[in-house]
Formats: structure tokens, sequence, C-alpha cells
């Protein structure tokens, strides 16, 4: 007769954040959404046989010890890094450089599999010489679908103009107010509305800026827009993009980052601000043709992926048993690089 296999349980070791924050925080709550829906969401890390961690600064200060102690375990958990960046191609400083490194030695000294977010973000990791691991597997973020759907979604009625939304939680440059800043000196406002939701180093002569939104308030807002813009650089798989497509929103994005990828056939890409007002005009002619032809995966989709490449792992390891050690000498190594890193942190 035969048993039901075995499902183990995940853990993600990320401390989550109530209302609007970044991009990681976002999706992974919606993949901790889809891992209980799926059984397997084990809330106590002390009792997961797999724990998801993100490669973000907090997460690697606050549970490094904590991961150090959980692998002591016999079995111990199986442990997946979800790489972001590389981080230095944002701002490019030492402190940064140095991030970087210790996620990607975290990666192949201690964890048993590895996660990047864009075919881009693993060509420029080894553009810069970080080493990934060999258990490597590459895939996007995905947003909760009972939040960012098309269903209720505005129609472009011919009578009044074409609504442009652009979002970030973010206030870094990087995040593409050099454009946003030309768009509110250049674009046609006599043709459009545009509206910034999030926060921003500069104040917005015409284009209407309104506050970080949660989650809810921001697919709703979506929804009421016709076409996104991103003019954010160096993004590794940007969220906003992907919650943009997922409302049905084509989008006109930076030819740059992961978010070239994202786009496909839903939406234009431009290099230089001058070449939106025509990108424009291109989209809005043909809107619910560029709107038929968005392709992003569902969450379902994402989820799957990430569930099937943990539970491989898991298997690999022989559910733990040979699951990588984190050894004392290791943990003194990584300490080393930590404490090199807040040397160099500013403030």
């Amino acid at each position: 007769m035969s048993q039901d296999p075995v499902v183990p349980r995940i853990h993600i070791l990320f401390r989550f954040r109530d209302g609007p924050w970044g991009g990681g925080n976002q999706f992974l709550k919606a993949l901790r959404v889809f891992l209980e829906r799926q059984g397997c969401y084990e809330e106590n890390a002390e009792q997961a046989d797999i724990l998801l961690i993100n490669s973000d600064q907090p997460s690697i200060l606050q549970f490094f010890l904590p991961l150090y102690r959980l692998k002591q375990r016999r079995p111990a958990p199986v442990v997946i890094l979800r790489l972001d960046g590389p981080m230095c191609l944002g701002r490019d400083q030492p402190v940064d450089v140095h991030l970087d490194r210790m996620g990607y030695a975290l990666s192949r000294w201690v964890c048993d599999g590895t996660v990047i977010q864009s075919t881009w973000s693993r060509d420029r990791a080894l553009e810069r010489g970080l080493r990934l691991p060999a258990a490597v597997q590459v895939l996007p973020n995905a947003p909760d679908p009972n939040l960012f759907h098309a269903i209720g979604r505005a129609p472009c009625a011919p009578e009044r103009k074409p609504r442009l939304l652009a979002a970030s939680w973010s206030s870094n440059w990087r995040k593409g107010f050099e454009t946003y800043r030309w768009l509110d000196r250049n674009l046609d406002f006599d043709r459009y509305d545009m509206t910034f939701i999030g926060n921003a180093p500069l104040t917005f002569e015409r284009i209407r800026h309104l506050p970080p939104m949660s989650s809810a308030e921001l697919a709703t807002a979506l929804r009421q827009h016709d076409l996104f813009i991103s003019a954010a650089t160096r993004e590794s798989c940007p969220n906003s993009v992907i919650e943009a497509l997922h409302c049905g929103l084509p989008v006109v994005a930076k030819r740059d980052g992961g978010q070239s990828g994202l786009v496909g056939q839903g939406g234009e890409l431009f290099d230089h601000p001058e070449e939106i007002p025509a990108l424009l005009e291109r989209v809005v002619a043909d809107l619910e043709g560029y709107r038929q032809r968005i392709q992003v995966p569902t969450l379902d989709q994402v989820g799957r992926a990430y569930l099937d490449f943990m539970v491989r792992a898991w298997e690999e390891s022989g559910r733990g048993a040979r699951a990588k050690p984190f050894r004392l000498a290791t943990r003194l190594a990584l300490q080393l690089r930590l404490a090199w890193w807040r040397r160099l942190k500013p403030g």
C-alpha cells in the first residue's frame, strides 16, 4: 500500500512589514499566502524543514546568528537564499560591493539552493566576478492575485485624457526620477494626466504626487489608470512593473535591468526620456491590443516553481540529513565580512 508523499514544512525567515514597503517584502508576503494555501507553511522556524531567507541587508544582519543556530539541528533545515541585485549596481559604493560578496559567500558556503530573480541579475553577477553556487534557479516575482488583477479596470474612454501612472516606494534617484522630472517639465498635460505614487526626492509641479499606498490601495489605483511608466535603472525584477502588468496596464519602461524582459509585447522600451511621448502615442493608439499581449507568470506559477525547487533541494539533501552544514569556521569567516561591512557602512 503506497504512502502519501511527505510534504516538507517551509518557513520564510524574513521580517514582514505591513503597509507600503519594498518589492521584496510585497512578493514574500504573496509567496507566504501561496505556501499557506498549499498547507506547507510553518510559522515556527524551529520546526521548519526548509528555510527561505532574503539577501537584503536587514535579513542578513537580523537572521545571521539565528540561521547558524538553526543549522545545528539534526537533520538540519535546508536553506534557500533569494538573491537580489547585485546591489552594488544601484550605488556602486564599497559597502554595497561588500554586501553583495557577503550574500554570494552565504549562498556558496551555507545555503542548499539559490534563487536569482532574473537572468539580468545572474549575468551582471557573473560580470562582476561574483561566484554562483551550483544549485541556482532563476525565478521572477508575482503579486497576490486577490489584489493585483484586471477585473474592474477602468476603460480608456475617448472623451477623457489617458491616465499615466508611475510609482516607487524608494526615493533613490536610480528609480527613474531624472526621467520623471523631465516628464514633469515636458509632457503634454493637455493630452495626458500623470500621477506618481510613493516617495520622491523632488517636488513635482505638474505631475500629481500621492503618498505611498497599501497594496490594496495601489492595486485599485492601478486599475483606475491606463498606462504605467517605469524609468528605473539597474532593477533586478521590479515589483511595480509586475503589479502594473497584472492589473492590465501596458508599460513604457526604460530599456535597463530585468524590466526589459518583463514588459515583452505588453508595452514599449525607451533609452532616453525624449522617446517617451512618441511611445505613449503608439501605445494609446492600440491600448487594447497591448493589453491583450501582456504575458506575466501568475503567483500560482511562480509559487509552484519556488515550491518545486525547494522540495527538490530538500529531497536531494536526504531530507536535511546531507544539508550543507554551517560550521563554526564558516560562521567566523562570515562574521569577519560583516564586521568589515559595518566599518564601511556610513554612519
